[in-house]
């Protein structure tokens, strides 16, 4: 029975990934930068509230049958419209640092970067593994931890609660080993300034971080976002409570 289940998951997610590679029966366009995608309503609709609105006619978007999103980083995105496919998004060997526009390149190096449907011919359509396929101990050739707190912030923005989850997951289990990396710090400022003050999940996950591995803020670029951020405060505060329940430091 078991075996059998497992099949017919197999069937379907090599289903949907095909849809994705080729974007056969696509009815929705989205565009980001230089990249086009070609998807399905059916697919990405009840997975975000924000694309379900645009295609319900709520937006212009909903008569053209296309959606830009102009002001978003394009491998966030990407990663964001693999995750729709996949319930995964794979391992970047490069990350984009800084502001994107369109007249920059938009097409990193990666495990495998898929583009339905892609005007741009210039990504990868290899089947990815696992993004986690190498055990953990084993480390990370080029830290993700920017990438996965870009994508909690994007999948607030355009509610996929469940990329959000998992941006959070990955982003956790990363920073027991990449905490001493200069991605780490970059990480900690964007969760900083892509988040509002009540969403917690990222920035707990860097307070936290930082509190089991307190000589990172002997770093000046560690103690330069500290002081420009509220994650002073919340140092502070975590603190405080450790201190309040008999922790001894």
């Amino acid at each position: 029975m078991a075996t059998w289940g497992n099949k017919s998951n197999n069937e379907l997610l090599q289903s949907l990934d095909k849809l994705f590679k080729e974007g056969t029966y696509s009815d929705l366009t989205i565009t980001c930068g230089n990249d086009e995608y070609k998807v399905h309503k059916a697919i990405i609709c009840p997975r975000s509230s924000f694309f379900a609105k645009a295609c319900d006619g709520l937006f212009q978007e909903g008569n053209t049958g296309v959606v830009s999103l102009p002001d978003d980083d394009p491998q966030a995105v990407r990663l964001m419209m693999h995750y729709f496919y996949h319930l995964d998004y794979p391992r970047q060997r490069e990350v984009k640092h800084g502001f994107l526009n369109k007249s920059q390149s938009t097409n990193p190096k990666s495990d495998v970067v898929t583009n339905p449907g892609s005007t741009s011919g210039k990504t990868s359509n290899k089947t990815p593994k696992s993004a986690y396929s190498v055990p953990p101990h084993q480390g990370f050739e080029v830290p993700n931890l920017t990438i996965h707190a870009r994508l909690y912030a994007l999948a607030e923005k355009y509610d996929v609660q469940g990329l959000k989850a998992l941006a959070l997951e990955k982003f956790k289990e990363e920073a027991r080993i990449q905490w001493d990396s200069d991605d780490f710090i970059r990480a900690a400022e964007e969760a900083y300034t892509s988040t509002v003050d009540r969403d917690r999940g990222m920035r707990d996950a860097v307070v936290e971080a930082i509190r089991e591995h307190s000589v990172v803020l002997d770093k000046e670029s560690m103690q330069n976002v500290v002081r420009r951020f509220d994650l002073c405060f919340d140092l502070m505060m975590r603190f405080r409570d450790l201190i309040g329940r008999g922790y001894r430091f």
